[in-house]
């Protein structure tokens, strides 16, 4: 085999290895996101009018939205393709954290809390790696997840301190969505 040959099958593990690395660190900043942002919004949505029971319903909306848009979002990635998908998923996010942090409407915030890359970052992973390694895989994504969603509301806790917590958590999130989009451009 010529070196040519040997050089692109050697770049071939270590550009999966890297785009499975960037998919660990999306799937950390998207809970990341979520959980900052959680401490934040009871207080939030009640500033906006809403009773206890709207803002319990608002609250559960980025579960229930998760639950049907997976599906939605993971076929239409089958069809334009995962790097777009992802692409696309990552600037809504941030645009939705943005809007997040303007939100002056209860519709406005509930629009902002659509989430969208969680599921995206499943099917590349699965697209990514054999059967026999996606339980591992799959395993240290939702790791990072995981550790992004005990760190988010640290976070979001402290900001809540100061003045504008929310505004400035919602802008974070949003700059941080922005900045991983750079990974995928």
């Amino acid at each position: 085999m010529n070196n040519a040959k040997c050089s692109i099958l050697n770049q071939i593990p270590r550009r999966r290895t890297r785009i499975i690395q960037c998919v660990y660190v999306v799937g950390f900043m998207d809970l990341f996101g979520v959980s900052m942002i959680i401490p934040l919004l009871s207080h939030h949505v009640k500033a906006l009018g809403a009773s206890p029971t709207v803002a319990g319903l608002v609250g559960s909306t980025y579960g229930i939205l998760q639950l049907f848009s997976s599906t939605i979002v993971g076929s239409w990635s089958d069809v334009v393709g995962r790097r777009y998908s992802m692409l696309t998923c990552l600037l809504l996010s941030a645009l939705g954290y943005g809007l997040l942090g303007m939100s002056t409407s209860i519709g406005l915030f509930v629009l902002a809390r659509i989430p969208h890359s969680l599921s995206i970052c499943r099917a590349l992973l699965s697209d990514l790696v054999s059967e026999a390694e996606r339980p591992l895989v799959m395993g240290h994504f939702n790791a990072a997840s995981s550790v992004g969603f005990i760190l988010g509301p640290v976070v979001g806790g402290y900001l809540t301190e100061h003045e504008g917590g929310f505004y400035t958590s919602s802008f974070t999130c949003a700059a941080i969505f922005l900045l991983n989009t750079g990974g995928w451009g």
